[in-house]
């Protein structure tokens, strides 16, 4: 899976305790995605959620 930047995907940087970082990592390694997409999937579907009335 590359990783290179893209212009309408710039690079993000967050604040995450290590526990969490390490079950999001397994969790990414159980789908075999990388964790910015695990995060990415993860933030989405919160937001979606959230959107709902």
């Amino acid at each position: 899976m590359p990783n290179k930047p893209r212009p309408e995907n710039p690079a993000r940087a967050i604040r995450i305790e290590d526990e969490l970082w390490e079950r999001a990592k397994a969790g990414a390694r159980r789908l075999d995605i990388t964790v910015s997409e695990f995060a990415r999937q993860a933030i989405a579907e919160h937001v979606q959620r959230q959107e709902k009335p």
